[in-house]
This record gives C-alpha cells, structure tokens and sequence, in this order.
C-alpha cells in the first residue's frame, strides 16, 4: 500500500486542523494571498519558489498562520529552526547541559485549561522561591530551555508536561540535582492544590546521549502507527489506536480525526489548541542566549515567511490557476512536483489537474 509522503500529510493535518478550527488563521493559512506592505494591495500571484540546497520548494505570496500549536505545515518550519537552535547552543557551550522533565498528577476527570494553568502557576513560582535559586547556586546553573507539551490518555486524561534543558558550570557534580528539583517542584504544586510523586514528579538526565535524543526529536511529528496508511479501513481503528499506547500527541490525535474519523480524538484536539493558543512551545531564560552568543531570539510567524537563502524563482501562479490547485486540494503535490527544480514537472503537474496555461 501507498505511504502518504509526509509533505502531503503535513497539509492533509492543516486541512483536518481547519476543520475543527474554524475562524482561526489556520484555515487562511496558505490558502489566501496576502498583501503586499509597500502598497498594502493583494499579490496578483503566488510564486513557487525552489532552494537548489535542499531540493525542496515552498510557496511565497500567501498568507501564513505562524501557529505551533494548530498548523502542521508552520509547526514543521518553526520546530525544526528551534531544533537547529538548540543543537547550536548545547554545541557552543562548554559545561553540562542536563534534561529534567516536569509533570504534575492528573486524571481523566481534570478539564485541560484549569490544569494547565495551576502546573504553569506552580512552574512560575518555583522560579521565584528562594529555595530555586539556592538550587542554581549549588549546581552552577545559568540559565534554562523550557518546552511545554501535553499527551492525552484514554485512562488518564490530559497529560501537560515541561521539557526542561537546564546548562550549567562544568566545574560542577549535577548528583542530587534531581532530589532538589523534585522537592521544591512538589511544594510548588501544592501551594496551587496539585500533586505530584516523588517518582514520577521530576526527573532528571544528565547523560549526553539523553541530551541529544531529546533536541533531535524535538519538534517532530510523530510517526502513525506502522504500516497504516490513508487507505487503511476505518473499521481497524481500534487496532492502530493500540499501536500509540494510552498517550497520544496533539499530532496523532488530529491523525485518528483526520484518516480515523475519530470524532472523539478531534474533540479532544480541539480543546488542547484553544487552551496552548498564543502560548510559547519554547522559552529561554532571560540572559542565555547572550550568554552562549546565539543572538536575538525570532518569532514564530518571522520564521516561517522566511525564504530559504538560496531560493530562487520558479514559477508564478495566477491567481485563477491557484484557485484550480485549491478546489484539487493539491497544495501539497505542486510543491512535490517542484521540489526537483525542474519546471517541466511542474507544468506536467499542472495539465493533470487543468491548470497549465491559465491566467
């Protein structure tokens, strides 16, 4: 059986996205021409633009959402720069990097936005007790990397979750750092009436091996059950859904909606992007980046109208063309037709759907 190119599926997940968001950006995003700011009129074009370095195209002139959290297509650009930038900054520093993750108890019964808002109130609080910056003192740590996530579980409800990549002196023993953590992480909790283990609350890795596995998973969408494709009957749903585990990503259970017609999961996707809306997936102390000489931090939405440096022109679509490609829901297969380059299988690509030569 055929396996959807994940390009393709990217822009199958912002179709499934705008579905059950409607009103929000995502449903414009790479759908609408957008403005130009000079003259502040609408492009009478969108442009397919290619990079001759990484054999990949991408489209120029339409409107972007920028959002991590609804859009795959944004959320593949912005994670990955992120993912570059973490890999930059643990490369260029020279102490120890080590990887706590934060969770606090949950159930099924826990609705998403009251418990997220007490962990990141307890996340903040933890930061401004004077025990924490004993705990800085003791293991020398200058500054942290903070990614928010959450899964959702079937038995257990919303799942949200800190990544967190604290960088320390290298003169420094990081043994015990995971008990102190693990304390005052508790304590935090329930000054906000939540909980946490002491198994389960913090933990910490310090192994470079750890590290790394981290940052260069980070960002990625995570990968459908094996072996399922688009043409898999819905009939086997509970089968794939058993290959996730009780814990499912925000990525997979907009999949289970999308190619599942899991109603449930797009219910559950639903309420996890209204409640991370405008929220950062990922947070540098104040300082650090100085610190390590990475430079000012981007935004989301600078990313992604980002051209490729090496991006050249390769063909400009009318706007009547551009309306063919939608009603085809072929976003997705003009930039595979024009990843090589080759502007004959673009226009090949374009015949098939009765595009070629309209203006």
């Amino acid at each position: 059986m055929r396996v959807l190119d994940p390009l393709l599926e990217r822009f199958a997940l912002q179709s499934a996205a705008a579905d059950l968001m409607p009103g929000e950006r995502v449903g414009w995003c790479l759908r609408r021409v957008g403005f130009d700011p000079g003259t502040r009129k609408s492009y009478h074009d969108v442009r397919v633009m290619h990079s001759p370095k990484f054999k990949c195209a991408h489209y120029k002139n339409l409107i972007r959402c920028g959002s991590v959290w609804m859009c795959a297509v944004c959320g593949a650009k912005i994670t990955e720069r992120r993912r570059v930038e973490l890999s930059e900054a643990i490369e260029s520093f020279s102490g120890k990097v080590a990887l706590a993750t934060f969770t606090a108890q949950h159930s099924r019964e826990d609705l998403l936005k009251p418990l997220l808002s007490d962990f990141l109130t307890a996340w903040r609080w933890m930061l401004r007790h004077r025990t924490y910056d004993q705990i800085k003192g003791d293991y020398g740590i200058l500054g942290f990397v903070r990614s928010l996530e959450t899964t959702y579980g079937g038995a257990n409800g919303f799942h949200p979750h800190n990544h967190v990549l604290y960088f320390c002196n290298g003169d420094r023993c990081l043994d015990g750092l995971e008990s102190a953590l693990t304390q005052l992480h508790i304590e935090s909790l329930e000054h906000f009436s939540r909980s946490a283990s002491w198994d389960r609350g913090c933990d910490v890795r310090t192994a470079d091996s750890d590290v790394a596995d981290y940052v260069t998973k980070f960002g990625r969408l995570p990968a459908a059950p094996k072996g399922w494709t688009v043409g898999h009957e819905l009939t086997k749903s509970a089968v794939k859904l058993g290959h996730y585990g009780d814990h499912r990503t925000p990525a997979q259970l907009l999949w289970c909606y999308l190619w599942m017609n899991d109603r449930a999961a797009g219910a559950v996707w639903q309420e996890i992007a209204l409640t991370f809306k405008g929220r950062h997936q990922l947070t540098w102390s104040r300082g650090l980046r100085k610190l390590i000489d990475l430079g000012p931090e981007e935004s989301d939405q600078v990313i992604v109208e980002r051209d490729k440096e090496d991006s050249v022109l390769l063909a400009s679509l009318s706007l009547r063309q551009w309306q063919i490609i939608l009603a085809n829901d072929a976003r997705g297969e003009v930039l595979q037709a024009s990843a090589s380059g080759d502007i004959g299988q673009l226009e090949d690509f374009l015949r098939t759907i009765g595009a070629y030569g309209i203006l």
